[in-house]
């Protein structure tokens, strides 16, 4: 916020690039990669003249009192979660916003290894010869809560 609030107070003070007029694309690029050249220039008429300026803090955020408040919600965040922490530790995966969990077929978190196998299980093969079993199948989340029992076998249904 800070270096966008710096340009456009370059480009819209008395005598900056837009002020009273428009500007074009090329213009603004123009404006904006000459500008590290022209920082150098400022610094070495600094040092030349032994005059420097210093910049106050006018964004609010910068001020001290902002920052005591950011501190004070980041630590009472961090306690918040310390206390709270929707990491604990189990065995089976859990979605954080529905609260589903998985069962052991749920393999979601496997999906790479999952997809390297059955690749693996395609290669050299003709494609009339490919066949995908269930196993090579990734399960998510979703599946534990869209699922139907067909003859004692629980079948993930897409509900799209």
């Amino acid at each position: 916020m800070a270096i966008e609030q710096s340009l456009m107070r370059l480009l819209k003070v008395q005598g900056g690039l837009t002020h009273g007029r428009g500007v074009t694309d090329s213009q603004l690029a123009y404006f904006v990669l000459s500008f590290p050249g022209c920082l150098k220039l400022c610094e070495a008429v600094e040092r030349l003249t032994g005059v420097s300026t210093t910049s106050t803090e006018q964004h609010v955020d910068l001020r001290d009192s902002r920052r005591d408040v950011y501190f004070k919600h980041t630590a009472v965040f961090k306690t918040s979660l310390e206390d709270h922490s929707p990491y604990d530790k189990c065995n089976s995966l859990k979605s954080l916003s529905s609260d589903i969990e998985g069962d052991r077929k749920v393999n979601c978190h496997k999906a790479f290894e999952v997809g390297n196998k059955a690749l693996k299980e395609m290669t050299g093969k003709n494609f009339a010869d490919v066949k995908l079993t269930r196993k090579s199948r990734v399960l998510s989340l979703a599946a534990v809560s869209s699922s139907v029992k067909v003859r004692d076998e629980v079948v993930p249904v897409d509900t799209q």
